[in-house]
């Protein structure tokens, strides 16, 4: 997945257009309210605010004193949330910790810093969803099999069927909770998230490793296979793609 960390100051009131992607903004000084959807939610200081996908918001404070956010957009992101939600202080320290070190990296390019990104935007990923479910009542199995593939969706002999087996519900049932709750099945979910692990190599190793490669690492064993869903999703082919990096 691809995650992009930043500050944002907002005096007095302030419009965000929409975009085709998730933003959550972390307030880390002052207080304020947001806008959206004719719904005004209160902001205090270290509350998180999700903007949905291509949904207008606005952020208003007192003019004197001005809202400083931490800006987390999340690209290629399936989120458990599809309606704006703010997220209490008391649930947001370690995606606090997580944000401060996304920004201190985001910009390094020294060697391996590009996998420690990876890890830190993994590891927020796991803790956003973590925080969501949890305000959302997330269905605890459903949670519990996105955990699970979360862990293991880079192993080509990953069988999702194992941990849903051990849930106690029908695969078919299964599959309508999980939709409910992510709007994708399981094995939907899955492809999403190996095609989003791709774009991330791509875009840190460029045509330093062949595609098959790549392939191996994101689960799968066919490379034309690969290839194939990964122009269903990006709509070019994997050789397209990093061209255009």
């Amino acid at each position: 997945m691809k995650m992009d960390f930043s500050a944002v100051i907002i005096s007095d009131n302030e419009v965000l257009s929409p975009v085709d992607y998730f933003r959550y903004l972390l307030l880390l000084k002052g207080k304020g309210f947001y806008h959206i959807e004719n719904q005004t939610f209160e902001l205090s200081q270290h509350d998180l605010a999700l903007i949905p996908i291509n949904v207008e918001a606005a952020f208003s404070c007192d003019p004197q004193n001005s809202l400083l956010f931490g800006l987390i957009e999340l690209k290629n992101f399936e989120s458990a949330i599809l309606t704006p939600y703010v997220f209490p202080a008391k649930d947001t320290a370690l995606i606090h910790k997580l944000y401060d070190l996304g920004l201190e990296n985001h910009d390094i390019t020294l060697p391996f810093y590009e996998n420690i990104n990876e890890l830190i935007n993994q590891l927020m990923f796991t803790a956003l969803v973590a925080v969501g479910s949890r305000l959302r009542k997330i269905n605890a199995e459903v949670f519990e099999v996105i955990n699970d593939i979360n862990k293991n969706y880079t192993n080509a002999d990953y069988d999702v069927r194992n941990v849903i087996t051990m849930t106690g519900y029908t695969m078919n049932h299964f599959r309508k909770m999980f939709r409910d709750e992510t709007g994708l099945t399981p094995n939907e979910f899955i492809t999403r998230r190996r095609l989003d692990h791709a774009g991330d190599l791509f875009r840190q190793f460029k045509d330093r490793i062949p595609i098959k490669e790549i392939a191996f690492q994101c689960g799968y064993t066919d490379p034309y296979y690969f290839s194939r869903i990964f122009k269903k999703r990006y709509g070019v082919s994997p050789q397209q793609y990093i061209i255009k990096l």
